[in-house]
């Protein structure tokens, strides 16, 4: 079951809040006055914690996704174009909205990022994160991956956050660079390695 429950009322919450917009922003007609109004409002809800609940089936992916996709036509018919005719992808590259699961991914990279850093004293997580130990072998990761039993357990919140970690740590010094530069290198890493 995991965090259906939370997911439902985060996206019932968020689809409100959409609506809300919807109906009292029709005298806005520019792009970026909405994405403030998108982003202060609708996706900070669904982002608020994400490294905790952050799905993995695609279907709840997808119900979060659905969200911005929703924000991305309104803006395309304040700019003129029929609700259905709206060009989505490429109205989303030029607003900046890259994808939410992107947004997540990113968020759980950050979040490692402070754990191993000592910026969140956790020393419990802290315990459950192991560094590899250089060998003879060809890995290159940074952290070690743990063998996982069930696919629940393979998509929990550490074992992500090191699969995702090992991606941004091939091509950057997680203990050197600041959280603004890998922020920013995660969000490129992450958004090659999902297309």
């Amino acid at each position: 079951m995991g965090f259906c429950i939370h997911l439902n009322h985060i996206c019932n919450r968020a689809n409100k809040m959409l609506g809300f917009i919807t109906r009292f922003s029709g005298g806005i007609s520019s792009p970026a006055a909405l994405c403030s109004l998108y982003s202060s409002f609708v996706r900070q809800l669904v982002e608020y914690a994400s490294p905790v609940w952050s799905p993995y089936t695609n279907g709840a992916k997808m119900r979060l996704e659905d969200l911005q996709r929703r924000f991305v036509r309104l803006v395309g018919v304040r700019l003129g174009f029929n609700y259905m005719e709206v060009p989505v992808r490429a109205l989303s590259c030029e607003l900046n909205l890259p994808s939410l699961a992107l947004r997540r991914d990113v968020a759980d990279v950050v979040l490692l990022l402070k754990i191993t850093n000592g910026l969140i004293q956790c020393p419990d997580l802290l315990a459950e994160i192991d560094f590899r130990v250089p060998t003879n072998t060809r890995s290159r990761d940074l952290l070690s991956h743990r063998y996982h039993l069930t696919n629940f357990d393979f998509n929990s919140p550490l074992a992500r956050l090191v699969r995702l970690g090992n991606l941004v740590a091939a091509e950057c010094d997680p203990f050197f660079d600041g959280i603004p530069q890998i922020r920013s290198r995660a969000f490129r890493i992450l958004s090659i390695s999902d297309t």
